[in-house]
């Protein structure tokens, strides 16, 4: 044994991960196991004895998908290299989620000699990935059920990161349309109302995070129509040396609320009025 196949073994040996090596057999029964590393007892509690000669069809079940026995095939009949992750069975029969990337290994005539398969256990991080997908998918539930625009704005790119649907409802614009940068926002608000809305925003800057604004302000809808919106906003994501990065942000409609608070008001000093006349 040469000193370079001594290292690879070596190598082998010590590696985290799994590691089978399978013959390049396109004919039934296929690809055969001819090489399991330590790491490959720990994460199927197979011993490399109890699978070599056999097919990678031990480590399928009746949940498994995307096996790992037809990823070594495919990758005999495409000669290229893939990954995936599928459902796999431990020689106790517990399900864990398998991550594997197999790639062909050529002789200097590069005909396909054998099959190297590095096989992980990601359960744990599916676990997570789910538990954030879940996440997402509550918040965007409440996003898109709630009376108001829901929206980040990103400071860096200088544009609106996220903006939930009530924004067609609201300014009668799609979300893309407002976070794809092709409107101007300012443009949107009402020139007399625009230094007030950048003064609260310019707040944003200096505060801490978490740091609320408030601000009534008139939004041209697309009909052409003026709104009266309010603002709540805050200070969503600071950098390490505290420059702000996001901010976080909802707008509600209240043009009917003002319109019955200026009618209140109206009809208070009319009473006002006739009190005093009486």
């Amino acid at each position: 044994m040469g000193l370079e196949e001594t290292f690879a073994q070596m190598a082998l040996a010590q590696a985290a991960d799994a590691v089978l090596i399978t013959t390049a057999d396109p004919l039934p029964p296929g690809p055969v196991i001819v090489y399991a590393n330590p790491a490959f007892t720990r994460l199927t509690g197979y011993l490399p004895e109890e699978v070599l000669g056999r097919t990678a069809q031990c480590l399928e079940g009746i949940n498994t998908q995307n096996s790992l026995h037809s990823g070594l095939q495919a990758a005999i009949a495409n000669g290229t290299a893939s990954a995936w992750r599928a459902l796999h069975y431990r020689k106790n029969g517990q399900e864990f989620l398998m991550e594997a990337s197999v790639s062909p290994l050529r002789d200097p005539a590069g005909n396909i000699i054998y099959i190297v398969a590095t096989l992980r256990d990601v359960t744990d991080v599916w676990l997570v990935e789910e538990a954030l997908r879940q996440n997402e998918r509550l918040l965007q539930h409440i996003a898109d059920t709630l009376p108001a625009v829901l929206f980040i704005y990103d400071l860096e790119a200088g544009n609106l990161g996220y903006v939930s649907r009530e924004a067609l409802q609201i300014v009668g614009y799609l979300p893309d349309e407002l976070s794809s940068g092709g409107y101007d926002l300012e443009a949107m608000v009402h020139p007399e109302d625009l230094p007030l809305l950048k003064g609260e925003m310019a707040k944003l800057h200096q505060a801490p995070a978490g740091y609320m604004i408030e601000a009534e302000f008139r939004a041209r809808h697309r009909t052409g129509e003026w709104k009266w919106l309010m603002l709540r906003s805050a200070a969503f994501d600071k950098s390490p040396d505290g420059n702000l990065q996001q901010i976080l942000g909802v707008v509600l409609d209240v043009t009917e609320s003002r319109r019955l608070r200026e009618q209140l008001i109206q009809a208070s000093k009319l009473e006002s009025l006739g009190r005093l006349a009486g």
